[in-house]
């Protein structure tokens, strides 16, 4: 194999075209090598300084975050309802039962029922990050896929029910038609 010859068609393929057409195929061109070295040394030398200063920078972001206060809870939940979105796009986008697509009504649901057990073994992740810690898992593909899937809370809860994980008095009836309601707000069935 001469040198002008790409080392495999995978090296060519993932290289910038810029790339190809300066460097013969034979990997990264020079003038990336430096903006690499520039930008990795832009970043180090920003992490150094931060780091340095800690402090300085906590109480910028104290004083940004008591101006700006309603700003910022917009942002993180914007940030939140785009994490869930991407979550339940892998999952299918709709209720496994009844179809429903509304966001508002659409949660995970463990088939395996370890959900609790899930949340256990995630510990101050899931305590700090809530449902956000679970739609990434889902979205970075640490927990299988296949022991979850989508439920509106109704399909959910009744999906609890006929698994027998919850339990209603089997002498309450479940229509609620057949509760009768007297005129001092005693229910009578």
């Amino acid at each position: 194999m001469s040198s002008l010859e790409p080392r495999s068609e995978l090296s060519a393929v993932n290289q910038p075209l810029h790339c190809l057409q300066h460097s013969d195929f034979r990997g990264t061109c020079q003038n990336c090598i430096r903006k690499k070295i520039a930008s990795t040394t832009k970043h180090d030398y920003h992490y150094r300084w931060v780091s340095k200063n800690r402090e300085r920078v906590n109480a910028y972001k104290r004083r940004w975050y008591a101006r700006q206060p309603q700003k910022l809870l917009l942002e993180v939940r914007i940030r939140s309802i785009k994490l869930k979105v991407k979550a339940l796009s892998l999952l299918g986008r709709k209720c496994a039962r009844c179809g429903e697509t509304d966001i508002r009504l659409l949660t995970i649901n463990h088939l395996n029922g370890d959900g609790t057990r899930h949340r256990v073994t995630m510990g101050q992740e899931s305590y700090f990050h809530g449902p956000r810690s679970l739609y990434m898992d889902i979205i970075y593909g640490r927990i299988d896929r296949k022991t979850l899937d989508l439920r509106c809370y109704n399909c959910n809860i009744m999906y609890e029910y006929e698994r027998k994980r919850l339990t209603y008095p089997p002498t309450m009836p479940t229509d609620l038609t057949k509760f009768n309601v007297a005129q001092t707000g005693e229910v009578l069935y």
